[in-house]
């Protein structure tokens, strides 16, 4: 039963880390994920243009430069998100 358990546990798991195979999350639900992921984590989020073709993210726009990291940790680990295409413009945040 031990043996079930775990194999059950490292099944889920793995579809946990690597989302269904084959299965491609629409662009118009990968924009809004991505966009709630930076509103979340990115203070002016709204300059930031998002676009999505398959699974391949495009950032453009303006991010300060403490946030560009974490910005992009963020729509990394987003289910559906194949590639980033990083075209964000880092720049000093006012003190």
């Amino acid at each position: 039963m031990r043996t079930l358990l775990a194999l059950a546990a490292a099944g889920y798991l793995l579809y946990a880390l690597r989302g269904p195979q084959g299965k491609t999350v629409p662009d118009d639900v990968l924009v809004a994920k991505v966009r709630r992921a930076l509103d979340a984590n990115v203070e002016h989020s709204g300059s930031i243009d998002i676009q999505a073709r398959q699974g391949e993210i495009v950032l453009s726009g303006p991010i300060g430069g403490g946030e560009l990291a974490r910005c992009l940790r963020a729509v990394r680990r987003i289910p559906g998100v194949r590639s980033i295409t990083n075209r964000l413009k880092a720049h000093a945040m006012a003190a």
